[in-house]
């Protein structure tokens, strides 16, 4: 009876294991947990405009737009996948957030681990206070070099790109035209599949 239990046990530590080992898994926590948001209503729904779980990848954005109060028309967002030979599994989400009146950006990379559905906040982990300065001081000489290239007319403003392909994340400057968009790659986050770590990498 005892191993009978600790067989079953194991089982289920597998099974939960494996359910919670994709990329739908965090989204649909996503959904839940934004369901539930205050907002004076009902929460917020989620659409998705991007399909690439095979590669580990979603893009979606919200109804209303998170920041709506606050003049925010759109705030898409990105997710990506990652697991670590080391057992980690855990996703990279990058807000996008535009305005009526100026260019979209984006914020810094934000990490989740998932358990028993409920998405945990591991931002910290992975994304270290050196390395965001590490970023900061990429993105402010590549905006500098920028302006003096392309004079101070132009708009640039802070782009995230997770990855459909490969595991590395690239963080720079969004280049707004009237009829171009251009990105000027900074920095990247190379990630280690050995240790579930990323390595700041200046470009």
């Amino acid at each position: 009876m005892k191993k009978l239990f600790i067989l079953s046990f194991l089982c289920f530590l597998a099974i939960n294991a494996f359910a919670q080992s994709s990329i739908t898994d965090f989204y649909n926590a996503k959904v839940k947990q934004m369901s539930t948001a205050d907002m004076g209503g009902s929460g917020f729904k989620l659409n998705i405009t991007k399909d690439n779980t095979k590669n580990g990848f979603l893009a979606y954005d919200y109804s209303p737009a998170l920041g709506y109060m606050a003049g925010v028309v759109s705030s898409p967002e990105e997710m990506a996948y990652f697991t670590s030979k080391n057992g980690q599994k855990f996703v990279a989400v990058v807000s996008f957030s535009c305005m009526s009146k100026n260019p979209c950006f984006a914020q810094l990379p934000k990490f989740y681990t998932l358990s028993n559905g409920i998405l945990t906040d591991k931002t910290d982990k992975y994304l270290s206070s050196k390395i965001e300065n590490q970023i900061s001081e990429a993105i402010s000489e590549k905006n500098g070099g920028l302006l003096f290239k392309l004079g101070t007319a132009v708009k640039l403003t802070r782009w995230v790109k997770l990855p459909q392909v490969g595991t590395t994340i690239q963080i720079g400057l969004q280049e707004f035209g009237d009829e171009k968009f251009k990105f000027h790659l900074a920095c990247e986050l190379e990630f280690n599949a050995t240790n579930g770590t990323f390595q700041f990498v200046k470009k």
